[in-house]
Formats: C-alpha cells, sequence, structure tokens
C-alpha cells in the first residue's frame, strides 16, 4: 500500500519536533515528500510479517558471527533452524568465512541497528528508539523465545498497521537527508542523529515498505 496523503499530515507533525530551523528545514521537508510521491508512483509491495521475521532471525546471525562469541553454538542453530537459506549473497561469504576483515566485521556488526525497525515492525518492540541511542536487546520481547523458538517466531509474526510502518519509513528518509546535508555541507551533524544508526534503520525500513524487492537485501536503494 503506497503512502497516502493522511501519512504526510503525520510526517509533518514529526518534521516540525526534529527539523533545524530555517531554509534548511523546507528543503528536507520537500524531499522527504518527494520521496513519498515516488514510493506511490512505483507502488511498492511491502514485506509480509514472515519475510520480516525471517530477515531478523538471518540478521541475528550475522551479528553474532560478527562478534564471534560462541562460532560452534552459532552455526548449529543456523543449521538446525535453516537460517542459511535467509542470507544474502553477501550475508553467506561473511558467514562463510572464519577469518573476515575488521572492515567486514565492522560492517556487518552495524546490522544490528536495522534489526530494530524490523523487530518494531513485527510488535517486537514498542516503539523505535532514539536516533543517537543503540539498540538496547532488554527492551525486545521474547527475545530468549525468538532464539529457542524461531520457527513459532516467523508463523507467529504479525505486521503493524501498514500506514504506521509508511509512516517511520519516511520519517526515517527525512533523517537520512539532515544526516547527509550535514555530511555533504560540512555542517554540524545534529546532536540526536548517530549517521550510522540512521543509515541502518533507514535502509531497514526502506526494505519492509518494499523498496529493494528485485535487487535484494544487499542492494536496497537509499537514495536521499
Amino acid at each position: 500500500m503506497p503512502c497516502t496523503r493522511s501519512t504526510a499530515c503525520k510526517f509533518l507533525q514529526m518534521e516540525s519536533r526534529l527539523s533545524v530551523p530555517g531554509d534548511g528545514c523546507r528543503y528536507v521537508y520537500e524531499a522527504s515528500l518527494n520521496h513519498m510521491a515516488e514510493s506511490s508512483d512505483v507502488d511498492l509491495i511491502p514485506r509480509t510479517a514472515a519475510e520480516i521475521a525471517r530477515r531478523t532471525l538471518a540478521l541475528i546471525a550475522i551479528v553474532d558471527h560478527a562478534h564471534n562469541e560462541n562460532p560452534e553454538a552459532l552455526k548449529d542453530w543456523v543449521t538446525s533452524n535453516s537460517i542459511a537459506d535467509e542470507f544474502s549473497d553477501a550475508e553467506r561469504e561473511f558467514f562463510d568465512n572464519a577469518n573476515p576483515t575488521t572492515q567486514d566485521i565492522t560492517t556487518f556488526s552495524w546490522r544490528a541497528e536495522a534489526m530494530v525497525p524490523l523487530l518494531w515492525s513485527v510488535w517486537r518492540l514498542p516503539e523505535l528508539s532514539p536516533l543517537n541511542v543503540q539498540i538496547d536487546w532488554s527492551q525486545i520481547d521474547d527475545l530468549n523465545e525468538i532464539l529457542t523458538r524461531p520457527g513459532e517466531f516467523v508463523s507467529s509474526a504479525e505486521l503493524r498497521p501498514i500506514e504506521e510502518i509508511n509512516e517511520a519509513e519516511a520519517f526515517l528518509y527525512h533523517q537520512h537527508w539532515r544526516v547527509r546535508d550535514a555530511q555533504l555541507f560540512q555542517k554540524p551533524m545534529p546532536e540526536e542523529l548517530d549517521p550510522g544508526i540512521v543509515f541502518e534503520r533507514r535502509y531497514a525500513a526502506s526494505w519492509i515498505v518494499g523498496w529493494g524487492r528485485a535487487a535484494g537485501w544487499d542492494n536496497v536503494p537509499t537514495d536521499t
């Protein structure tokens, strides 16, 4: 379902709480509205709750591999629950590498932040945490249940209202625009935005609403 006029109205309310004074706000807001219009033109097909749950399991495995705390237990979990079936090409290459580069470890460990919109969209997080605060695993409802019964996690997953998800994706797009605007024009980075957190959460939210469906998880577009 594409973004609606009500989405734009609610987005304006979020914009008023976080925007930076001046003409820059107007340009950022207009860019966000353009993004919403493009979304409706493309006629995106949102991911299902089951697709989101399976993608979450893949990211749990990838992030855990990046931390490399108990590799044998992780491999057993991935194998016994067929998690590798959900890996993207890049994830599979990383997971199969016993000695990944430091850059790859850093890149894939940041995917923990992509799990925030995924878990939120299937009601496993009560809200999207601030964009300068990293994920708090203790806030994830029934995390132990997800890990011990991943099949049930997938089969029982329920999606939040798509209008709410569209609003969140438009909001995250807007914050990503602010980050890039600061980087491009050498402005101070807004203190409420961590660039790494913003990128990962926007990436996942755009995937949820349907961007990158043909190209796959590794190639979700993040234009601003």
